[in-house]
């Protein structure tokens, strides 16, 4: 019995090992690895789990997209090294202002998305004007100010949360529109645009 016992012990030993090994692979499978928040794969399983989720339905639920400004820019003049740092320090803004069980993700290159669950767009206005405020002070090591551009979806009124996603896109490229306006132009309230770099100098 005891020979039974301690192989069985091992078996149980062997699988949990297993599980943990797996387990931890699908979390790094979903991870950025240069900014440490999700990936495009957990950003997708992200909208799915909460769009078929019972708890959440006839919620609102809000997704902000960020454009990060001059990242091309930041690597053609700067080398590749500082355009990672801006995308790290990014990253870290967006996490340092949003709440527990928001989702921060890489969705593209130069562009981060979040998703606020129970949050209609009237909070979601409220909040990314917070969030734009997180950038003010935000630089990097060598002094260059950490800037981008914002649009955001909400559903209602967008009949899902693609459809919100969709929204947000098309408000961060009227955001980047926006700047080539006169400056006494005013920009539709559901814009939000950071200042760039350059206007900022």
């Amino acid at each position: 019995l005891a020979v039974l016992a301690r192989d069985l012990r091992l078996r149980l030993d062997r699988s949990l090992t297993l599980k943990d090994a797996f387990n931890d692979a699908a979390q790094v499978a979903r991870l950025d690895a240069l900014t440490g928040v999700g990936n495009r794969l957990a950003w997708d399983e992200a909208l799915q789990l909460l769009q078929h989720d019972l708890r959440a339905v006839g919620k609102p639920h809000s997704i902000v997209l960020v454009d990060v400004d001059d990242l091309k820019l930041a690597n053609d003049t700067r080398g590749h090294a500082a355009g990672d740092e801006l995308l790290q320090a990014v990253a870290a803004t967006l996490r340092d202002a949003v709440r527990e069980g928001d989702v921060v993700a890489r969705i593209g290159g130069d562009e981060f998305a979040i998703l606020m669950r129970d949050t209609d767009a009237s909070s979601c206005l409220e909040r990314s004007s917070r969030l734009r405020l997180a950038f003010v002070d935000r630089s990097l090591a060598d002094g260059h100010r950490v800037s981008a551009t914002l649009g955001f979806g909400s559903t209602p009124p967008a009949a899902s949360l693609r459809a919100a996603q969709e929204q947000a896109d098309a408000r961060l490229y009227d955001a980047k529109a926006a700047r080539s306006l006169p400056s006494d132009t005013d920009a539709p309230h559901s814009v939000l645009a950071f200042p760039r770099a350059a206007e900022q100098r």
